[in-house]
């Protein structure tokens, strides 16, 4: 409404002149009758009125140019801390302190998502970090029949996972086996927080491979929350394709 009420307070002394003139051609002598001084006056208010509006406009400019300013300087001294959250959004790190940052971001976790080898490490980090779940979908390695003592181990470590559905951590677990020998681990909490790693060969330890340090993916930016989108749709996929195998199972918390 100011903005309306200064252009037309601008505009005002042109249009004056235009109607003076246009009376003058129908009214012969009327710019005669006007003192000087009045003219003097009319001018004046004119310049008034015009400077007025000049003088609002620079200030608005002059506003809008401070205020882009102080944008420009907080977004300098913010830059730093964006930087940082935005690295922190991919990092490796041992699966130990993955599960604790876990813990601080998803406390309570809707859907838990996990491809294992045996799962005995993700049980173990699961239980300590007190993650509650609310359903857990895991997909355990099913080994030959030959490698007996790798069964009996893997079929050990699934009573592990049995334990947290009797306790109450949780509350629905489903497992399904694949035959393939994995060559990385997933632990996906929700849609919030990724943990993948790599198992490279060893023939020295029982499932002839070792668990190296994963890489952890926060769905705080676009591309991390791209990334574990796309893991979700993966699991999922393979969960899915496993869903009539005899050797998986589900149980609920009484």
């Amino acid at each position: 409404m100011l903005h309306r009420f200064e252009r037309t307070a601008a505009y005002i002394p042109l249009f004056g002149t235009a109607v003076i003139l246009l009376v003058q051609n129908f009214m012969q002598g009327f710019l005669t009758s006007i003192k000087i001084n009045v003219a003097v006056a009319t001018l004046a208010l004119s310049f008034i009125l015009l400077s007025w509006y000049l003088e609002s406009r620079i200030q608005r400019f002059e506003r809008a140019f401070s205020g882009l300013k102080d944008a420009v300087d907080n977004l300098a001294r913010e830059q730093p801390r964006l930087l940082g959250e935005a690295s922190s959004n991919f990092e490796i790190r041992p699966i130990s302190a993955a599960f604790q940052v876990a813990a601080t971001l998803t406390p309570s976790v809707g859907v838990l998502r996990l491809h294992a080898l045996s799962g005995v490490q993700m049980s173990s980090f699961l239980q300590h970090s007190g993650i509650a779940v609310e359903k857990c979908q895991l997909l355990v390695y099913l080994p030959p029949a030959e490698e007996a003592e790798f069964v009996t181990q893997i079929e050990s470590h699934l009573r592990s996972w049995k334990a947290a559905v009797t306790n109450g951590q949780i509350r629905r677990l489903e497992v399904r086996r694949y035959q393939s020998f994995p060559t990385q681990y997933t632990a996906i909490f929700d849609s919030k927080f990724l943990i993948d790693g790599l198992f490279h060969p060893n023939p020295d330890e029982p499932g002839k491979a070792t668990v190296r340090d994963p890489l952890t993916v926060h769905a705080q930016s676009l591309s991390g929350a791209r990334l574990v989108s796309e893991y979700i749709d993966r699991f999922d996929r393979l969960f899915a394709s496993l869903e009539n195998t005899p050797e998986g199972f589900s149980m609920n918390h009484a």
